[in-house]
């Protein structure tokens, strides 16, 4: 029912950035990861200079992670990170890109800024809401492979 309104919104107004946006972020949530991103790229195009664009870069990086793009997300979620370096979703994308890329050195680094801004963050604390999330899964498994506390 989600997608019905959105895609009623976009084709009511195409130009509406936001509605693009969530369709992008309804299109990772149901495993469409070439939707996602070409949803987000949409969104931004359309509004390149939006008050939220740290919100638009953090579902681009969501999109390229779902698409297992991992050099698109690290861009994204530095983006994201660069507009507003205490925004926690864009900070765990980042830290999950880098070390499913490999970047373990930079990953703990993210982590640090994480865990600055949620020093109790644990594992089960991070996995309650959304548990079944196949990102939310893959952060968790980086957040414990970087030495987070299952809790």
């Amino acid at each position: 029912e989600a997608l019905v309104c959105l895609d009623a919104a976009t084709r009511s107004n195409p130009s509406e950035a936001s509605a693009w946006l969530y369709r992008s972020v309804w299109h990772h949530m149901w495993g469409q990861p070439a939707a996602a991103l070409e949803d987000a790229r949409l969104a931004l195009s359309l509004s390149p200079l939006d008050p939220q664009r740290a919100q638009f870069d953090m579902v681009l990086g969501i999109a390229h992670l779902v698409a297992r793009d991992l050099p698109g997300a690290i861009e994204a979620f530095r983006q994201s990170v660069a507009r507003n370096r205490c925004h926690l979703p864009a900070l765990r994308g980042l830290m999950t890109a880098q070390f499913e890329s490999g970047l373990h050195e930079e990953a703990l680094a993210s982590l640090r800024q994480v865990t600055t801004l949620a020093p109790h963050l644990t594992v089960s604390r991070f996995l309650s809401t959304g548990a079944h999330s196949p990102i939310r899964q893959r952060v968790a498994s980086a957040l414990l492979a970087l030495g987070v506390e299952r809790g």
